[in-house]
């Protein structure tokens, strides 16, 4: 059994898997296995993906991936309670396909995790990706270059006085690791053993049903009512209400195309955008 597994959830996302799984193909560190968990996607995400691991430069991500298709997009939260349901490693990265990782990334992250075993979660410094720049230099051999920016994107998770969370952004970047509240989900490892702490019983049917049986089958650890978006915050709630912390590792760094950023001036449109 691998000490990492990388579970990736996505929905339509052919145009950022060349350069997502590239990046994790290249990482340092060795000792993980990936599974892909497909929300339906409609677009060429199945092929682009099978495509990638049938080259024969990719074998050792091949080697140890398990690719699952959902047969309807159950969303975000639900795809990632699946992959920490079927897998049994002592870490879990949940990633989101529009990251671009740095070489030394889980190598990083782990490193910290190996020496703070209580800490449930930590999470690198991720910045602004420009996809676009991407799109524009197609035809240039060293892709993954493009678009990396300097501006922040997260630095992890804070709560303000009045409950409000905010997502670390303006505040420099420092050389050493540093506790924050929560991590954000687009990049996080989690500790396993943390997550089945904070893990509550998946209610199927009814309250009565499941107080009928010996032992509930199935558990969330992300709460599935968020669909998509937010569930993060939730899980650094109950983290922290069960005695746990979260760190931020700033040698990790990583690039984010955050499609759903909102700013000073659209933060109540991009609200409004969003489910209930």
């Amino acid at each position: 059994m691998h000490k990492l597994s990388v579970h990736l959830v996505v929905y339509n996302s052919e145009k950022y898997l060349p350069y997502c799984l590239e990046a994790l193909h290249n990482q340092s560190f060795k000792d993980f296995s990936v599974l892909i968990i497909d929300n339906y996607s409609n677009d060429q995400t199945i092929s682009v993906i099978e495509d990638f691991l049938k080259n024969p430069m990719h074998k050792f991500l091949e080697e140890r991936t398990v690719i699952i298709k959902n047969a309807k997009n159950i969303g975000f939260a639900p795809a990632h309670n699946q992959a920490i349901q079927w897998t049994k490693s002592e870490l879990i990265c949940m990633m989101n396909p529009d990251i671009l990782m740095d070489y030394d990334y889980f190598k990083h992250c782990i490193e910290f995790l190996d020496q703070h075993p209580t800490t449930a979660a930590v999470s690198g410094a991720l910045f602004q990706w420009d996809f676009n720049q991407c799109i524009s230099n197609e035809s240039d051999a060293s892709l993954t270059e493009y678009g990396k920016t300097d501006r922040i994107d997260t630095l992890g998770l804070t709560l303000t006085r009045k409950h409000k969370i905010l997502e670390l952004n303006q505040a420099p970047v420092k050389d050493h690791p540093y506790e924050v509240f929560g991590v954000s989900g687009a990049l996080p490892l989690y500790q396993r053993n943390a997550l089945q702490a904070v893990k509550v019983p998946l209610f199927e049917k009814s309250f009565k049903i499941y107080l009928n049986q010996a032992k509930p089958k199935l558990y969330e650890y992300f709460d599935t009512d968020f669909f998509c978006y937010k569930e993060d915050v939730d899980l650094a709630y109950r983290l922290r209400l069960f005695g746990f912390s979260a760190y931020t590792v700033p040698k990790a760094r990583a690039w984010h195309d955050r499609t759903a950023r909102a700013n000073s001036a659209s933060t109540i449109k991009n609200r409004r955008a969003k489910s209930a």
